[in-house]
């Protein structure tokens, strides 16, 4: 999970990645608006969040994905 402050979209945007397939898409705005902050300041200290996740669907064009996080443990820090 990668915080896009820049995105001009929404500045609390996180970008959900995989290893091996890139950017997988976006965290929905209203969890992405709770822990940007969190996920930013782990950044700034060279952390990042990673968390397992099921790929589900796919014909080719529409996937989505499952997280496994607990999104309690990142506004911890």
């Amino acid at each position: 999970m990668i915080p896009e402050p820049s995105n001009r979209h929404d500045k609390n945007a996180v970008m959900v990645c995989h290893a091996e397939f890139g950017v997988l898409g976006y965290l929905p705005r209203t969890t992405a608006q709770s822990v940007a902050g969190a996920l930013q300041a782990w950044g700034k200290a060279g952390k990042i969040a990673t968390c397992r996740g099921k790929l589900v669907g796919g014909n080719g064009f529409h996937y989505g994905v499952y997280l496994n996080a607990d999104l309690a443990k990142v506004l911890d820090r």
